[in-house]
């Protein structure tokens, strides 16, 4: 009987760990893709301006400064670092190049 309690412990820590890794994996689904449009909006801040049907958009309507948007970026990005370095060592030593391809650069 105690071995069924043992073995049914691992068993729950073994989920409680695919749990955490599944959430820390949204976590850096969210933050890149915060990055990500946040950069873009960042970048085609002077297009939209000029569009009409975009110039109503947070930046060029002057709700949103540019320099804000920016940080934004970089912070989300240093949490998806972070949280891909929780994930481990590998994810965070690719996370770069992740951003690279997720920022378009």
């Amino acid at each position: 009987m105690l071995d069924d309690l043992a073995s049914g412990g691992i068993v729950l820590l073994s989920y409680q760990q695919i749990a955490i890794k599944f959430l820390l994996v949204i976590f850096c689904m969210v933050f890149a893709r915060s990055a990500a449009m946040a950069f873009n909006r960042y970048l085609d801040r002077h297009f939209d301006a000029k569009n009409p049907r975009t110039a109503i958009r947070e930046i060029p309507a002057g709700v949103l400064k540019a320099d804000s948007v920016l940080w934004f970026t970089i912070g989300s990005s240093l949490l998806f670092m972070l949280s891909a370095w929780f994930i481990n060592p590998l994810c965070f030593y690719l996370s770069p190049v992740a951003l690279i391809v997720v920022l378009g650069l």
